[in-house]
């Protein structure tokens, strides 16, 4: 607890002294707290620079302890309501995770991308299932331009939600989920960025096809590497396709070269 100083407030009448009470807790403090001041003890008033050589305070000599008047002091009863706050133990896609495939056909036909994130929550404090709204979610993109909104929340199993996205994330581009009554606002980063067979935010033909190829012979890359024609499945039209997207075939804009900027996760 800390106090600010005391002041003096001369309105043409016997000086009066006031101040301020500031009480801190912890973020997760909760329950109740009784705080009491006591006005018993006047002594500190009496010496430097409050004593009677201090003309400015006590202007006609007299010690300050001598000018208070005795007020009672009451306690007062501070009731803390805990905090809100739901933990975020798991995000679905992981935060870092880039989508490497088509945004749509190359005639432009079947847009697709990532358009919802799963998170599996603890729950804390008084933070309920009815904290998880689209109202507590925002969404930004880096680099900035527009970035779709959370539209609803569907309950996945036990605490894991759905956010569904109005739109599928934006292309060449992070975008950013976060959860606010989480305590620190636990965030995912996703990014989409069409050509980017290894996920290292950066499309480069030579790199990315050999990896793509690599991804063919092991059948060990994820979906969202290597599968880049949406087809659900890894396999060599997937090679045809990233060449679509590195030279700009159909309604594509060339992708060969295009980076994205480090997560803002």
């Amino acid at each position: 607890m800390a106090g600010t100083p005391f002041h003096r407030c001369d309105l043409g009448m016997t000086p009066r002294y006031f101040g301020t009470v500031k009480l801190k807790v912890s973020d997760d403090a909760a329950g109740q707290f009784v705080v009491c001041l006591d006005g018993s003890d006047i002594t500190h008033m009496q010496g430097p620079p409050y004593g009677p050589d201090f003309s400015y305070m006590v202007p006609d000599g007299a010690p300050i302890a001598a000018r208070i008047i005795p007020m009672k002091f009451e306690c007062l009863t501070i009731n803390l309501a805990p905090p809100k706050f739901c933990d975020v133990t798991e995000w679905v896609p992981a935060t870092g995770t880039i989508d490497g495939r088509q945004i749509s056909n190359p005639d432009g036909t079947n847009p697709a991308g990532f358009n919802s994130v799963d998170l599996t929550l603890v729950f804390g404090g008084d933070c309920t299932s009815e904290d998880v709204t689209p109202a507590a979610f925002t969404v930004t993109t880096l680099p900035a331009g527009t970035a779709p909104s959370v539209t609803s929340v569907t309950l996945v199993s036990g605490t894991t939600y759905r956010a569904n996205l109005s739109t599928t994330i934006p292309a060449n581009k992070w975008t950013k989920i976060c959860f606010d009554p989480s305590p620190d606002e636990d965030c995912v980063c996703i990014g989409s960025l069409p050509g980017d067979v290894q996920g290292n935010r950066a499309v480069n033909a030579t790199a990315d096809a050999e990896r793509l190829r690599q991804c063919l012979d092991t059948q060990t890359c994820a979906e969202h590497q290597g599968d880049l024609n949406r087809s659900g499945a890894i396999n060599p039209r997937d090679l045809i396709r990233l060449m679509d997207i590195l030279n700009g075939a159909g309604n594509f804009d060339p992708n060969n070269l295009q980076t994205l900027p480090l997560s803002p996760c």
